[in-house]
């Protein structure tokens, strides 16, 4: 996955729980109001994080944290996306996917998977 960067902890995305947000790069639309400009057109940067370097400071912080974000940029664009979740639920984090809904076939796969992923283990 394209990371731009980890913000380790934060109240504002989930209230009350303890989150870190992961933000992606590159999204589809250009809207004059996004405060994240600088990730929509997906330019790798020199600070950009590697998924094994975030998956790594995530699993240190599994007793700190209840959620992670993922935000963007867009991160329906991201071809690893549902691994890296998948990845994310195996530390045990619950998940908060923002999107602005315009990958609607990776969304009905998230969610395909979410559900399949909870009727195996009986929930």
């Amino acid at each position: 996955m394209q990371c731009a960067g980890l913000i380790p902890l934060g109240l504002g995305d989930m209230p009350h729980h303890f989150a870190a947000t992961v933000f992606t790069r590159g999204c589809r639309l250009r809207c004059g109001y996004c405060y994240h400009a600088d990730l929509v057109l997906g330019s790798p940067s020199p600070s950009d994080w590697s998924w094994s370097d975030i998956m790594a400071t995530l699993e240190s912080w599994r007793n700190l944290l209840d959620w992670i974000c993922i935000s963007g940029g867009e991160p329906t664009l991201q071809p690893d996306l549902i691994a890296a979740l998948t990845d994310l639920r195996g530390l045990g984090y619950r998940i908060q996917l923002e999107t602005s809904g315009t990958c609607p076939a990776v969304i009905a796969k998230i969610l395909d998977n979410q559900a399949t992923a909870k009727r195996r283990v009986g929930k």
